[in-house]
């Protein structure tokens, strides 16, 4: 029910009856109550319960009533901005207001910042209310951990002296990485405390300092932690192979900060589009274009898999529904086959395959044989290197294979 002031909701205004269903409803409706129910206990009750916000329409003398303003700040804290300023100072009130947000400790009177029970309460609830407390109480370490431990970016509110606390620093890393950036710089150079913030938040390896940036134990943590954190590492870890297939295993991306040389490895070019079939991108071009065939050639010669197996109608574009078998050559050339062979009565039949729209060509990788690993194995790392979710059977969009073989500088006939 509203009571706006339409012609009918002001003869009803002051109807009491009709006023309690309406902040039933709507607590904030009570703003549109006469003066005379805004300052009556039974109304403003039934409206705070219904929505703390509705004791900035009480009158003064009810904003001054503890069991109103209690029920006030129990239903919503941030109700105490509203309260009086003897109510702002009354510990029980606040309490129970930081206990449902503990930045409302902002509202409340000059006197609770400095109330250690107060406090506490409040950076329990949230580690931040921490910016508003006394100055004595931010430098209280048993303040400051209750306050780190619910938010390590907290530590950016408490007193240099202990952003120096090892203690107090290794409770905030570990429970948001990127609360290094808040501590002393001694122990943004102490190996504990960076390996402890980069397991958390691998990026927080940025916050390190510049010998724990070429420190590979640490650099090793933020990157599997989170593969792009490699971009924060000396570069001379950008060289080192462990170090980059830890990242891009984890973001694949993180490939564009890897050295020239490894760049060009195949391994670990693999592996970044194994998670990211985009981070193709930062490959050498040399690899993007001619690399892949003779690593193909390679691997087939190496496992004796058969060239059946290879998603040729990915790489060689081909414009059919049903997978087609290959000659090892065809592959490595990456010639667009246009016949399958079947057995027909003894016979091999060369068979053309049919054409379709731009709009319906659609590519259907091989089914794998499932009782060969090495053969899922090849296959997944051939279908990742073209940017493809290998499963059992697939089908791929036409417009993602031309994508894949424009980044392979391999002519699909359109």
């Amino acid at each position: 029910m509203s009571l706006r002031k339409s012609h009918r909701a002001k003869e009803m205004d002051g109807d009491k009856e009709v006023v309690l269903a309406a902040v039933n409803q709507n607590g904030v409706a009570l703003r549109f109550a006469c003066k005379e129910l805004r300052g009556d206990k039974e109304v403003v009750l039934a409206a705070v319960n219904q929505n703390g916000h509705a004791l900035r329409f009480a009158c003064k003398e009810l904003r001054g009533d503890k069991e109103v303003v209690l029920a006030a700040v129990n239903q919503n804290g941030w109700a105490l901005m509203y309260a009086s300023e003897e109510m702002k100072g009354d510990k029980e009130v606040v309490i129970s207001a930081v206990n449902y947000h503990g930045l409302v400790l902002q509202c409340a009177s000059e006197e609770s910042p400095g109330d250690k029970e107060v406090v506490m309460a409040a950076v329990n609830q949230n580690g931040h209310a921490l910016e508003f407390a006394s100055e004595e109480l931010k430098g209280d370490k048993e303040v400051a951990m209750a306050a780190v431990n619910q938010n390590g970016g907290a530590l950016a509110w408490a007193p240099e002296e202990l952003k120096g606390d090892k203690e107090v620093v290794l409770a905030a890393v570990n429970e948001n990485g990127s609360a290094l950036l808040f501590a002393s710089l001694g122990l943004k150079g102490d190996k504990e405390v960076v390996l402890a913030a980069v397991n958390r938040f691998g990026d927080a390896l940025q916050y390190a300092s510049e010998e724990l940036k070429g420190y590979k134990e640490v650099v090793l943590a933020a990157a599997n932690q989170n593969g792009i954190a490699l971009g924060f590492a000396y570069d001379e870890l950008h060289g080192d192979k462990e170090v980059v297939l830890a990242a891009v295993n984890r973001r694949g991306i993180a490939l564009a900060y890897a050295s020239k040389e490894l760049k060009e490895d195949m391994e670990v070019v693999l592996a970044a589009v194994n998670q990211d079939g985009d981070s193709l991108e930062f490959a050498l071009p040399a690899l993007r274009s001619g690399g892949l065939e003779a690593y193909v050639a390679d691997l087939l010669k190496a496992h004796t898999i058969p060239s059946s197996v290879f998603l040729g109608t990915v790489l060689c574009g081909m414009k059919c529904r049903t997978p087609l078998t290959l000659d090892v050559e065809d592959i490595i050339s990456c010639s667009v086959a246009k016949e399958t062979k079947e057995e027909d009565g003894g016979a091999p039949v060369a068979r053309r395959t049919r054409s379709y729209t731009e709009a319906d060509r659609i590519c259907l990788l091989p089914k794998l044989d499932l009782g060969d690993d090495t053969t899922v194995f090849l296959m997944k790392k051939i279908a990742a290197f073209a940017g493809v979710q290998c499963q059992e059977s697939c089908m791929v969009p036409w417009s993602h294979v031309k994508k894949v073989a424009r980044h392979l500088n391999i002519n699909v006939g359109i």
